[in-house]
């Protein structure tokens, strides 16, 4: 079904078609996000700032709120659990713009505060991934539209020297949802960075060799 993700009638709508649909919600995924193309502060003009916190904010931090909040009652039901997609941006500068990584930051907060709200019912983790080959829509205030996510030359700055295909991460979130294998998980974010963030300041990886 096609939604709104940052209105609260979007995420009604949609936890209410998986519930027609199956009878009930075992997980939900808190994954929409939008970027602000690394812009640096000083390159937003004042007078735009503001519309773009609130367009950023509005999917990448309140969608996944508003979305839990929706399913809430249904998790409940079945002691289900919440997966939020957050970034490398969400422990370390430099993975996006001032917003960006403001908002990556705070989906960190929201896991670990929620998970301690609503557990023992309901496990609320999140993902950190680093770099997968997607296109991701930018801050439409800012005049931005959607650009490919990996950059020329990104592979070789990688400790792992190669860039994971979206497939790469499905297996995390698999595991988060599984009811044994990670029965003893909440409040934890697994990171998936490729190595960014051990990434060395000489070279990307002691065994890498450089051209």
């Amino acid at each position: 079904m096609v939604a709104d993700v940052a209105t609260w009638e979007g995420n009604v709508a949609a936890v209410d078609a998986a519930v027609s649909e199956w009878g009930r919600l075992d997980v939900f995924v808190g994954n929409a996000g939008i970027t602000d193309g690394a812009r640096p502060i000083e390159e937003i003009p004042g007078d735009q700032l503001t519309g773009a916190f609130t367009e950023l904010f509005g999917v990448n931090v309140l969608a996944p709120l508003l979305g839990v909040r929706a399913a809430l009652e249904a998790l409940v039901a079945t002691r289900g659990s919440v997966i939020i997609t957050g970034s490398y941006a969400s422990t370390n500068a430099a993975g996006g713009g001032v917003l960006y990584t403001a908002s990556k930051h705070a989906v960190h907060g929201v896991v670990r505060q929620l998970a301690y709200e609503l557990a023992p019912d309901i496990r609320v983790n999140g993902v950190a991934p680093g770099v997968a080959p997607t296109r991701l829509r930018g801050t439409t205030s800012l005049g931005q539209t959607a650009a490919d996510s990996v950059l020329d030359g990104t592979r070789e700055k990688l400790p792992l020297q190669e860039v994971p295909s979206v497939d790469a991460y499905s297996g995390i979130f698999t595991l988060l949802a599984s009811r044994s294998e990670a029965a003893a998980m909440t409040g934890t974010l697994v990171t998936a960075d490729s190595g960014l963030s051990v990434r060395g300041i000489a070279r990307p990886g002691g065994r890498v060799r450089e051209a």
